[in-house]
């Protein structure tokens, strides 16, 4: 923000250097000199981060475990944090609760609240962008390239995303598989459970996309299960695989979400968990 013209001043209105030990200081935040190209900017920031600024989930607290902070160093961390918050409060700018706002460390509440920065998820940014393309007419494929294209493309820092998309044609029952960087998915059927492997590497890491669609057929009564990473991260190293089989397999009969909520419960009992948990069920019957 120091770049943009905002200006950080302690009680007796010196500028203050932005270490994290100013944040107990700051008294006054100085935006007179905010860049006017600003004003004229609409922002939006791709966040998959919800965290608060302050509280028990918020940045310090989350984050700066992370970083090796001692109890008394995140104690005081947070003291300063709140004194942040509470400025930027008395300047209109009341983002301490805000979803996302505890991103970076705290840079998601002084982009919304300097910049007037909309903050929205990476996944459904991405989302967005597919369903664009596909409604203008666009192949799967080519939809996924330009996305990529389109990743690749933004400036410093860099974002990624794994893609995991299933197509489902109704009159045939063929399933097509497009998984760029993404967790293997799984299909129940009437006898086994079979595994359906991603390759490569996330969008946004290269302009060179390789794609390798794999098309399976699925039956009357057959169900698909979609995961994120973080699912198998939770289940014993090197056996991830084997262990989803036998969970899914053993899976007792119910709806779709009913099936999801139990492989999730069975999951979370490894007590492995440490990154996003997301598990989709989707039940294929004969009309």
């Amino acid at each position: 923000m120091s770049a943009l013209g905002v200006r950080f001043l302690d009680a007796q209105g010196n500028v203050l250097t932005g270490v994290c030990s100013d944040l107990e200081k700051v008294a006054d935040i100085d935006m007179s000199g905010l860049h006017p190209a600003v004003a004229e900017a609409e922002i939006t920031v791709m966040c998959d981060v919800t965290n608060p600024l302050t509280g028990p989930d918020g940045a310090t607290y989350t984050f700066g475990k992370q970083k090796g902070g001692t109890p008394e160093i995140l104690d005081r961390l947070e003291a300063g944090m709140k004194n942040y918050a509470a400025v930027m409060r008395a300047k209109g700018m009341d983002v301490e609760n805000k979803e996302g706002a505890g991103a970076a460390g705290g840079l998601g509440a002084a982009l919304c609240g300097f910049l007037k920065a909309n903050l929205k998820s990476g996944i459904e940014t991405v989302l967005d962008l597919m369903e664009q393309f596909l409604e203008a007419g666009f192949s799967r494929e080519t939809a996924v390239r330009m996305i990529n294209s389109s990743i690749v493309l933004q400036p410093e820092p860099h974002i990624f995303s794994t893609v995991d998309l299933a197509s489902i044609d109704l009159y045939t029952g063929i399933c097509e598989f497009l998984k760029i960087g993404s967790a293997a998915s799984f299909i129940r059927r009437e006898r086994n459970v079979e595994c359906i492997r991603g390759t490569g590497l996330p969008a946004g890491i290269s302009s060179e996309l390789p794609l390798d669609p794999y098309r399976v057929r699925i039956y009357d009564g057959n169900l698909l299960f979609l995961m994120t990473d973080g699912v198998l991260g939770a289940l014993p190293e090197g056996q991830e695989e084997a262990v989803m089989k036998d969970l899914i397999w053993n899976l007792p009969p119910g709806t779709p979400s009913e099936m999801a909520a139990r492989l999730m419960e069975q999951v979370q009992t490894y007590g492995k968990a440490a990154d996003d948990m997301t598990i989709l069920v989707v039940g294929i019957w004969k009309r």
